[in-house]
């Protein structure tokens, strides 16, 4: 890793009763992350490094599975790459979306529903601080 270059780890943590595929796409032509999906088991954790300056969504995808010529889709969320791996293609909606921008020692992230919304999902930090709190979107709030 290049002198001042900052390294972020994100970890995903399935609370679900069932599986889910979390997606991960960078914007802006970034460093791709060592993975840009993978399968996550019921009360299973999966940590991903990054480093910075990085810029991109997560998501979760239900439902998914390999059809009869091995192509990889999910019911919600699809990446359509017809693989595991995202490749820069964001879901297809409706999905839950976790957006952060990572530089410069200034984080930024928020739950986005903009596209809808397909499984609960919250981000928060390692630690709790003032600065630094937990958010969720835990329902579907677009519903009412």
């Amino acid at each position: 890793m290049p002198a001042g270059t900052i390294a972020t780890t994100f970890t995903f943590a399935n609370n679900c009763p069932y599986t889910v595929w979390p997606g991960i796409i960078t914007w802006d032509d970034g460093p791709q992350p060592s993975t840009t999906g993978f399968e996550l088991a019921p009360n299973a954790t999966f940590s991903v490094p990054v480093d910075a300056p990085w810029s991109g969504q997560f998501w979760g995808r239900n439902g998914c599975t390999l059809d009869s010529v091995g192509r990889f889709f999910c019911a919600t969320a699809d990446c359509e790459t017809w693989g595991i791996h995202c490749s820069r293609v964001g879901a297809k909606p409706p999905v839950t979306i976790a957006e952060f921008t990572i530089e410069d020692g200034i984080d930024s992230n928020d739950v986005s529903l903009v596209d809808g919304f397909n499984l609960p999902l919250s981000i928060g930090p390692q630690e709790l601080n003032r600065e630094c709190q937990w958010t969720s979107c835990p329902g579907n709030i677009n519903a009412v």
